[in-house]
């Protein structure tokens, strides 16, 4: 989630982010950012309005972030159930994209789809250049 959330929230409010309001999705990606920063930022970005114009917000799976003394055994599952319950938007977890051992390549830019059912996501791109 980093840098991809990063990005998101420093462009809010700029013309970069006024053509971005279709509702791509842009999943965040493994990170070892400390719990309460990716709280921020997602809890930025939903009081921005940026998450309630979206078709549906992927997050990545994100590695074990450090611990900090004041976490009281806070965990982002909190955000993302918080995030559930105030918005429409699905929220899907668990793309394995980012550096992990297990990841998926995203052609970036390329046409897309998201399809919801059954309590499963599917993700599938089109019309992307494939290297053989």
């Amino acid at each position: 989630m980093g840098r991809n959330l990063s990005m998101l929230c420093a462009v809010m409010g700029t013309a970069v982010s006024a053509a971005r309001t279709g509702g791509d999705p842009v999943p965040g990606r493994r990170s070892m950012k400390p719990r309460i920063a990716i709280e921020r930022m997602l809890l930025q970005l939903l009081h921005a309005g940026i998450l309630q114009r979206q078709r549906a917000v992927v997050l990545g799976d994100f590695t074990p972030t450090p611990s900090m003394p004041n976490d009281n055994g806070f965990d982002l599952s909190v955000v993302v159930g918080h995030l559930r319950s105030v918005l429409a938007t699905p929220i899907v977890t668990g793309l394995p994209f980012g550096h992990g051992r297990r990841r998926v390549t995203l052609p970036i830019g390329a046409p897309g789809r998201l399809q919801l059912r059954a309590g499963q996501a599917r993700l599938h791109f089109h019309r992307h250049p494939v290297l053989t």
